[in-house]
């Protein structure tokens, strides 16, 4: 008990050490251009929000998390433009100088009220950092090495159509009531947007892209990660995951694209025109509401496919699968055999088409609930 005791002490004192040893500073810089053309926002590390404000200007202010005073003098707000010749509103770090520097995304559950409240974020484990080119430089972002050296930016927009870039490499980024053009970009980290409209898009290398009552056109995109889509209205939706969950409720679209890797695919109360699911190893469940779905394509290489419809639906479906059942919950439909095997079922003037393929599950098509 002594030596615990002991042990828990002496990572007190550590935790107080590096808290004690940390500075901050507050920078603030104002793009300087016209928000409705291209422009781009950019972090090295830290987190990025993006929120609507009551000015006609952007304004761009950043919490600096350094080592020493010396550090965090070092970094400044400039704009330039990137190899494109877009305007870069960009926080330019020492890298002249320090060429690893150590951000741990678990720090934001010391400075933004994150749920992980234990030590990992003290000793760095789990991630070893990533090397990447920012501002000219290669540079490593490490979350157990290098000067402590990070920014977290709070970025205000006019309440108008912008088009515009938010690019956090490494660190979570997310965006409230904003619209126009818009790209939230980061190689590490979650990706939240909040009531937006426009043409939207999510993008992280890893990381979870959570999606509330957005307009328009909205595509998620995630290397690794789950995409989770509360309430659209819009012309397209689409989900991309290279191994991760995708669970849609409550969309209104022309057409609904949900693709993964690994993982299943949940839909909820849509009202589609056409949807097209797709998951190497996961099942798919896929609810449909109103009169405006003409067409439904399920693909799964291992794992079910459920698709229901409105009660009043007609549809006809196809189905081609390596092993599984394929089964129909309206008691009017008619069956397609071949070879006495069920591969089809018709009912009234089948105006939904549905072709499901597996290559190893079940299939069943019912009354919505």
């Amino acid at each position: 008990m002594r030596r615990r005791a002991l042990v828990l002490a002496c990572v007190g004192l550590m935790a107080a050490g590096v808290a004690a040893a940390e500075t901050t500073r507050t920078l603030r810089a104002e793009y300087s251009g016209d928000p409705a053309a291209p422009f781009v926002v950019e972090n090295l590390a830290g987190t990025m929000t993006v929120v609507a404000g009551d000015g006609a200007t952007v304004v761009a202010v950043a919490t600096v998390h350094a080592d020493d005073a010396a550090l965090a003098d070092a970094m400044r707000f400039e704009q330039v433009r990137d190899e494109n010749g877009v305007p870069v509103l960009r926080l330019i770090y020492p890298l002249d100088r320090e060429r690893t520097i150590r951000y741990d995304a678990r720090d934001e559950g010391r400075h933004h009220g994150s749920r992980d409240h234990g030590l990992g974020w003290l000793f760095g484990l789990g991630w070893d950092g990533s090397e990447l080119k920012y501002d000219g430089r290669r540079v490593r972002v490490s979350s157990s090495s290098g000067a402590l050296l990070f920014a977290d930016i709070v970025v205000t927009v006019p309440r108008r159509a912008l088009s515009v870039a938010f690019k956090n490499h490494v660190g979570a980024i997310s965006a409230d009531g904003i619209e126009g053009r818009i790209l939230l970009d980061t190689g590490r980290g979650g990706v939240t947007a909040r009531r937006l409209k426009g043409e939207i898009k999510a993008d992280t290398g890893s990381g979870d892209v959570l999606a509330e009552d957005l307009a328009g056109s909205f595509t998620c995109d995630t290397g690794s990660g789950a995409c989770d889509v509360t309430g659209f209205d819009g012309k397209e939706l689409s989900c991309d995951t290279g191994s991760g969950e995708v669970r849609i409720r409550r969309a209104k679209a022309d057409l609904i694209l949900a693709d993964t890797g690994s993982g299943r695919i949940v839909v909820e109360e849509a009202d589609a025109g056409e949807f097209r699911g797709d998951t190497g190893s996961g099942g798919i469940d896929a609810e449909f509401v109103g009169a405006n779905l003409r067409r439904v394509k399920a693909d799964t290489g291992s794992g079910h496919v459920s698709v229901r419809l409105p009660a009043d639906a007609t549809f006809e479906v196809s189905a081609d699968q390596g092993s599984g059942g394929l089964h129909c919950g309206f008691a009017d439909a008619t069956a397609v055999k071949s070879d006495h095997k069920t591969v089809g079922f018709r009912r009234g003037d089948g105006k939904v088409l549905i072709s499901i393929d597996t290559g190893s599950g079940s299939a069943n098509v019912d009354p919505a609930r």
